[in-house]
């Protein structure tokens, strides 16, 4: 019996001999060793949080590297040598519209950081970004991110305000219940709403892909519109352009009628009133 346990655990069959332990289809890389890179965007905010993830990590066996963010080209530089990671954790202020320093005049777009994390290909596959900040948890924030960065599949973090503390016993929760517990990204999710008391949501690129490709769309529009407005064609060319851009067949889109003056020659009545009136 005691060798058959020992072939079955070396050969990665269950201690029943039969079958292999199971292991979660969306679970987190497996391979190479894990690794998390922690961003600084604000010093105020991160005030200790870095030690603490590091010796959490430290823990369970993962990698912890970390950097400052100070702008886009800056963080490019810095991940220039091509490492992926498993987590990427962002410590900062932020709202809805972005993140950064306590002044919110210095906040970068949500946008941005999607962009660089996609332009240096620095997050493995089924790899989860956590925003460690105040709101990282609506879902505009996560759609946001996810419309402008393909590289993404999840995303978690808080809907309210959570200070430092609270948001690092979140985090170890969260990447407890992923590692070693394989437990689904909204499961995890669960667990670090219950270790600081608020509440905490992962999103699934997947679940969100019809509200991703609607952003995507509005995006091309605004894009085909600032671009038929800043060039010199006609009333036709321009609306096919913006039928192009909602993907509506350019033989569908009548040609524009000649426009009515705003005041109506004198004697003639004015329509589309309850009534004529005579200049």
């Amino acid at each position: 019996m005691k060798e058959a346990i020992e072939y079955a655990r070396a050969t990665g069959l269950s201690e029943a001999g039969r079958q292999p332990e199971a292991v979660a289809v969306d679970s987190v890389h497996v391979g190479d060793p894990l690794t998390c890179l922690f961003i600084t965007a604000s010093t105020s905010a991160c005030a200790g949080e870095a030690k603490l993830v590091r010796d959490c990590l430290q823990n369970l066996g993962i990698g912890f590297r970390e950097v400052e963010w100070i702008s886009p080209d800056d963080f490019r530089a810095q991940m220039s040598k091509g490492e992926k990671y498993d987590f990427i954790y962002l410590g900062a202020h932020a709202d809805g519209n972005g993140f950064g320093q306590n002044d919110k005049t210095a906040l970068h777009p949500w946008e941005t950081l999607a962009v660089e994390i996609c332009t240096t290909d620095c997050i493995r596959p089924n790899g989860t970004l956590f925003l460690g900040c105040c709101r990282g948890g609506m879902k505009a924030v996560a759609i946001k991110i996810l419309s402008n960065c393909n590289t993404i599949d999840y995303i978690c973090g808080p809907h309210w305000k959570v200070a430092g503390n609270d948001l690092t016993a979140a985090f170890q929760a969260f990447v407890q219940s992923r590692i070693r517990k394989r437990e689904e990204p909204c499961k995890a999710a669960e667990r670090a709403t219950e270790a600081c008391g608020f509440r905490f949501s992962c999103y699934d690129r997947q679940e969100l892909l019809p509200e991703i490709e609607t952003a995507w769309q509005m995006r091309n529009l605004e894009w085909e519109i600032m671009q038929v407005r800043s060039s010199q064609i006609s009333m036709q060319s321009q609306l096919e352009l913006i039928a192009k851009a909602l993907g509506v067949a350019a033989s569908t889109v009548p040609a524009p009628s000649q426009a009515a003056p705003a005041n109506p020659p004198a004697g003639q009545p004015i329509q589309g009133g309850t009534r004529s009136e005579v200049a």
